[in-house]
């Protein structure tokens, strides 16, 4: 079982069919068919119970959607956290100002 794999069939169970899922993975419904009945052959289990207009998730196909729902959303949180820290301001900053400076703007220290 491979990442893109466990992304069908998140895509899958979110869209409820084959076609949607299909329209959103800009892939063939016959397509999106075969990668599913290679990943239940892999699984060894049907993962989801398919009718002419729907499909719904089995038990274990259930719990394997719940993973890769988790997986996927720890994906958009790896990129978007690569994304902001490539976009934050880093480094040093040097300030140069008159030695006498700091004697004009800082007071005495009390003892």
């Amino acid at each position: 079982m491979d990442l893109q794999s466990l992304t069908l069939l998140v895509e899958i169970i979110d869209s409820g069919n084959l076609s949607q899922a299909a329209r959103k993975l800009k892939m063939t419904r016959a397509n999106v068919s075969y990668h599913l009945a290679q990943l239940e052959k892999q699984a060894g289990v049907q993962l989801v119970k398919r009718t002419t207009r729907r499909v719904e998730p089995t038990e274990v196909g259930l719990r394997l959607y719940e993973h890769g729902r988790n997986i996927h959303n720890e994906m958009l949180a790896a990129r978007e956290t690569i994304t902001s820290l490539g976009q934050e301001l880093r480094g040093r900053v040097g300030i140069s100002v008159p030695s006498g400076y700091g004697q004009i703007v800082t007071e005495p220290v009390a003892d």
